[in-house]
């Protein structure tokens, strides 16, 4: 049973290397406290050795402090608190959920990160971000799009197109979280459909096998599917472990039904610490 948790937490690791992130913002921060709670006289009846139902169980009865945060990425907005994320070995051990202050204030830009309906990751760098449960969430209004209508046979898509990363040079054990940036910009007239679910992103000259997947899933904002003229589809994934693990020259180029990249070439190497 152990030897399947392990798998399953390395599992989540090298998901958290294809991590999505988004724009977003902080809407508002709320420090919270709970008094301890009484148990229900029902747990007086729990047989000894039992699991406990959860308003029974020490974790839920204890007094709390946590910090409730409202944020909006894309289309939703997410009520979250954040927590200290948890060692493999405390993860085992099932300890109790550390929250922490995200030290955020309302107005503050933020990238938010969907992990899994209860989970999401929120950070203010390039880092790895703090994770937060998400108490609640809701989609949020769209205005209607101001669009001219087609005329009857449509304009061609001009779409330019662009990837890079953060240093031409990376050492071995930066590999891990290296990020590939990608960028549409619309020079077109009209509002555009860039349509990247669609690209193919090819790594020294072959495709992944998985791109498809990767680039189908994650956040997706308005500008995903209608990119205004003059506007440009920003967004990141941590691809390191992924793609870019051994030392090498890597020559990358992205293109999608209506738009290319330029190539771009970059270099991870072992360091004679490393060796």
């Amino acid at each position: 049973m152990r030897y399947l948790l392990v798998l399953s937490f390395v599992t989540l690791l090298r998901a958290a290397d294809t991590t999505l992130w988004e724009p977003g913002k902080v809407v508002a921060v709320e420090q919270v406290s709970t008094p301890a709670k009484e148990p229900d006289p029902t747990c007086r009846a729990v047989p000894k050795g039992a699991t406990p139902p959860a308003q029974c169980r020490p974790s839920n009865l204890r007094a709390q402090q946590f910090w409730r945060v409202t944020v909006e990425a894309g289309n939703k907005r997410y009520v979250v608190r954040p927590y200290r994320a948890q060692s493999l070995l405390n993860s085992l051990n099932q300890s109790e959920t550390d929250y922490v202050d995200p030290n955020l204030t309302a107005g503050s830009a933020i990238e938010v990160a969907v992990v899994s309906s209860k989970t999401v990751r929120i950070r203010t760098d390039q880092g790895q971000g703090i994770p937060a449960i998400v108490d609640s969430q809701e989609l949020l209004a769209k205005p209607a799009p101001s669009i001219t209508p087609a005329p009857s046979v449509a304009a061609p898509q001009k779409l330019w197109s662009a990837i890079s990363v953060a240093q031409p040079v990376f050492q071995l054990k930066e590999a891990g979280t290296l990020q590939l940036y990608f960028a549409v910009v619309n020079d077109g007239d009209t509002v555009a459909n860039p349509n990247v679910e669609a690209s193919h992103l090819f790594i020294n000259g072959s495709e992944p096998k998985d791109w498809s997947f990767l680039i189908g899933n994650g956040i997706r904002t308005p500008y995903f599917t209608a990119l205004p003229p003059g506007q440009v589809l920003n967004f990141t994934y941590q691809l390191g472990s992924r793609y870019f693990a051994m030392p090498g020259v890597y020559t990358v180029r992205w293109e999608g039904p209506d738009f290319r990249s330029p190539e771009i070439t970059f270099r991870v190497i072992r360091t004679l610490s490393e060796r």
